[in-house]
């Protein structure tokens, strides 16, 4: 039995290929087509003569006169997917990664400079997510700090949690450490965010 998935009133027939109208006309593979994103789609379509004295031509074809259907080479793997999200355990996954993977994503776009990386080759655009993940991770670092001692520190600048004050410390030596593994110019341009990079850089 052939494989058959409903789309916009027309079913699939995946044993051959092809798109069949309420009509009972056949788009068949026509082309491949890149896309802007560079996806690769499969063109399906009717021919001109099939859609001529169609009812619903003036609702379905194009302007050309014929129906057109694009869908990517990977399409298997988008229905797969998606049945896959519709189980009790896809639905926990997704909860589980927009509460933990998408705020970070998140974050580092919008806050970091992490949209678009002004660099040029993989080795520093890594020096800019390296920089980038270190941010983060001080914000974190802090945000742990209960805010009772946090409100305390601003009140009395001179009394200090030793505690507190070790961990920030090794924590600032690891990310000395990587710095000078990377070899950092401190006047170099390579940082997507200077902002980010002065902040990082100056406590050293």
């Amino acid at each position: 039995m052939s494989k058959q998935e409903s789309r916009q009133g027309f079913s699939y027939d995946g044993e051959q290929d092809r798109y069949v109208c309420p009509e009972g006309k056949y788009l068949t593979f026509h082309n491949f087509k890149k896309a802007e994103n560079d996806n690769t789609h499969k063109i399906y379509r009717t021919s001109v003569k099939d859609c001529r004295d169609c009812p619903l031509k003036s609702t379905c074809a194009n302007l050309q006169g014929f129906k057109v259907f694009k869908d990517s080479v990977a399409k298997d793997l988008y229905i797969e997917m998606h049945e896959r999200m519709q189980t009790r355990q896809g639905s926990k996954a997704r909860k589980v990664r927009q509460s933990t993977v998408e705020p970070v994503l998140g974050t580092l776009i919008n806050f970091t400079g992490m949209k678009q990386v002004n660099t040029k080759g993989l080795e520093l655009a890594n020096k800019c997510m390296i920089m980038a993940a270190i941010a983060y991770n001080l914000k974190k670092l802090v945000n742990g700090i209960p805010a009772k001692i946090r409100r305390r520190k601003r009140k009395l600048p001179g009394n200090h949690s030793d505690a507190v004050i070790n961990t920030l410390s090794a924590c600032l030596l690891k990310i000395a450490n990587i710095l000078t593994a990377f070899s950092i110019d401190y006047k170099s341009k390579w940082p997507n965010n200077h902002l980010l990079c002065n902040l990082i850089i100056q406590p050293f």
